[in-house]
């Protein structure tokens, strides 16, 4: 009992780090100087990282979930994260950037 409750914590744990290591490689990485060696070398370093992290916290989860959802923890879990994939890009994260002014004669 008290393993899956650590498998609880180390999971969700994991994937908070999972997504601090995904907004740090988007939003901080692009105020950098326009190099793109740099930016492509960090982006690439950082997907291992990202898809080891991305299973450990799905096996420790769905270990952690089993004995109350049985079978329907893949599917929850799934549906968790395609909703976090759909939702994500609606977030506003950091200033929003002037819009620029288009003049049209239609």
């Amino acid at each position: 009992m008290w393993f899956s409750k650590a498998a609880l914590h180390l999971g969700l744990a994991s994937a908070i780090l999972n997504v601090g290591v995904v907004v740090y490689t988007t939003y901080f990485l692009s105020s950098c100087p326009p190099k793109s060696s740099e930016k492509s070398e960090v982006l690439s370093s950082a997907a291992p990282l990202l898809i080891v992290l991305g299973f450990i916290s799905f096996c420790l989860l769905s270990y952690a979930l089993w004995p109350i959802w049985n079978v329907l923890t893949i599917p929850l879990l799934f549906t968790l994260f395609m909703a976090s994939i759909v939702v994500s890009p609606y977030l506003l994260i950091g200033p929003l950037r002037p819009q620029t002014v288009v003049v049209r004669a239609d």
